[in-house]
């Protein structure tokens, strides 16, 4: 059965592959990165303290999701400062790979300029950023972003499927959904 096998794929990458591992001993003192992605399929998140990865998760987006792209990148943003935040850090570095949320957190963060967004999200856009700033303050945690490129996010492949899944008997829905969202990135593992 093509279920059983790709679990069974899954399980395999999981033991070999997952970036958690090591010492359990987390400064908390530390600068916490909350890399941060989202993509048509999922939400993905990677806690790293002192070069290592402490946490990763990642949320399946329910098939009737139409929220834009950019709205799906705050909510990542969202659920990786929540993360962070229940770990007890209070410098907590924000990596994204979405240039808009970059731009816009960088607004809400240093307060330099005023968040420029229209269109029919917008409202929600300021929400998330508005729950961003509340949280921040309530939990007195001293924030920052960077942007990166998509092939240097860590959080990059919670988002996606492998390659050779998209052989399968779905293929042509899979690559329109990745090429919809992330123009020119390699999803092998």
């Amino acid at each position: 059965d093509l279920t059983l096998e790709r679990l069974r794929e899954t399980l395999r990458r999981v033991n070999s592959n997952d970036p958690v591992n090591g010492t359990w001993h987390v400064n908390t003192d530390s600068l916490c990165k909350v890399w941060c992605d989202a993509s048509n399929m999922a939400v993905g998140v990677v806690l790293e303290v002192d070069g290592k990865v402490i946490e990763d998760a990642s949320w399946l987006r329910r098939k009737e999701d139409v929220s834009h792209i950019n709205v799906s990148e705050l909510d990542a943003i969202l659920k990786g400062l929540n993360l962070a935040i229940k770990w007890k850090f209070k410098r907590i570095e924000l990596v994204t790979d979405s240039n808009t949320v970059y731009n816009w957190l960088s607004s809400v963060l240093c307060g330099s300029h005023k968040i420029k967004t229209s269109g029919i999200a917008e409202m929600l856009v300021r929400r998330r950023l508005s729950m961003l700033q509340e949280l921040c303050q309530e939990y007195e945690v001293m924030a920052t972003t960077t942007l990166v490129r998509s092939c240097e996010n860590i959080a990059d492949r919670l988002t996606r499927a492998p390659q050779s899944w998209l052989k399968s008997c779905f293929k042509a829905d899979l690559v329109a959904l990745h090429r919809r969202h992330h123009f020119g990135v390699d999803w092998s593992f």
